[in-house]
Formats: C-alpha cells, structure tokens, sequence
C-alpha cells in the first residue's frame, strides 16, 4: 500500500458455533476509493467484496493510463480447519473491471455478475454468470 493511503479490511464472524464467535480480520490488499458492498453465497460460505480500486499489474506488465481504477469483485471462501479453527481464504479476483453488482445463486457454486458497457445513450447492462469449479490435485 502506498504510505499515508487508508486500508481497508472486511471483519467476517462466524455465527454457527453457539456461544463461541470465531472471527477474522481480512485486510483488503488494495488502494481503494470506494466500497460497494459484500455479497454472501448461503451454502459453501463465500462472499464477495465489490469495491472501485486501483489496478493491481501483473509483473513485467505496463500501465500506459494514469491512476487506472477497476470495479471489480474479489472472491473469499470461510473454511473451518480443525488445527487453526475458523479461517478466510482468498479465491482470487474476477477478471472484469466494470462490474456494477454481484448475486450469489441460492444453491451455491454459481454468481453472477452486471457489467456496465458502452456510454451515455448506448449504455447498457449485460449480466453474465459464472460457476465456481474446484479441482484438488491428489500427490501420492
């Protein structure tokens, strides 16, 4: 983070053990100028953190705009470890830089999100949806 720029972080509780309420911080890596909001997934426990930031480049990548913002989407899952106990993971970020909302399936593995193309009288919406695949590699 660049010195005297605020962070920001999403505090998540977990609410299912009775009396005990595990919780985690979870800094937000990013220079961001405005928070939008958390979407919850109601079955596997993900969330997503819908933010306009600054772009993050990949190494040996250039950025040819000055101060280049995104509206992206970061995903996280809450997992429960039996040695660490409760815990947040970061699932990455979603690609698109102009997401204007999320919305989480109530079944679970599936969001989608609204993008905003085009400007003034051609503007318009196009909601795409994605699923969420998990594949573990097996070391024998």
């Amino acid at each position: 983070m660049v010195k005297g720029k605020p962070k920001c972080s999403v505090e998540v509780f977990d609410l299912t053990l009775g009396n005990s309420v595990p919780h985690k911080i979870l800094p937000i890596e990013r220079e961001i100028s405005e928070f939008y909001g958390i979407s919850w997934e109601p079955v596997y426990g993900r969330f997503s953190v819908h933010t306009h930031a600054k772009r993050i480049l990949e190494a040996g990548k250039r950025d040819y705009t000055f101060g280049a913002m995104r509206k992206g989407v970061d995903l996280y899952e809450c997992y429960e470890d039996p040695n660490t106990g409760f815990g947040v993971k970061s699932l990455g970020d979603h690609p698109s830089e102009k997401v204007t909302a999320i919305s989480w399936s109530p079944a679970g593995e599936l969001f989608a999100i609204c993008e905003q193309e085009g400007m003034g009288l051609n503007q318009k919406n196009v909601w795409s949806t994605f699923m969420i695949v998990r594949s573990e590699i097996e070391i024998k």
